[in-house]
């Protein structure tokens, strides 16, 4: 893993800026990126450093998450759609901050079928149909 060192000045500035409670935008147009750009660097580094203001900043968006789904409460009580997605989105988020999103493990078995499996196959199917063959052939006879 990466650490604090070896961040880029951009990258710092934007955990920094981030801890000290900076929106997604705000932190956009200080460092000159879109918001996307700078919440998809947050998650580069959630993921691939270890930096001392990584806990730090994940408090903080989990606060901050858990701000947005109590404003959701009233809404979602009262069936508003709206609000229930938004709920879902922000629970998504902080299972994911959480590491509760965890990849599935899915175990893929693989059978390699060689030429000879293949001439073997034709081989009993050659075979399958002479024995029907000669069935058919004793029972007009029959």
């Amino acid at each position: 893993m990466k650490t604090d060192a070896a961040l880029s000045e951009r990258d710092a500035e934007i955990w920094d800026l981030r801890v000290r409670g900076y929106s997604l935008r705000q932190i956009g147009e200080k460092v000159g990126l879109t918001h996307g750009a700078v919440s998809k660097a947050l998650q580069r580094g959630f993921e691939r450093y270890e930096y001392p203001k990584v806990e730090e900043a994940r408090k903080l968006m989990l606060d901050q998450i858990d701000k947005v789904v109590a404003s959701l409460e009233k809404r979602i009580d009262a069936g508003d759609d709206k609000a229930i997605q938004n709920w879902f989105r922000a629970m998504e988020r902080k299972t994911k901050l959480l590491g509760l999103d965890a990849p599935v493990k899915h175990e893929v078995e693989h059978t390699e079928v060689t030429q000879q499996d293949l001439e073997l196959r034709e081989l009993l199917a050659m075979k399958k149909a002479q024995n029907s063959l000669a069935k058919d052939t004793e029972n007009t006879r029959a």
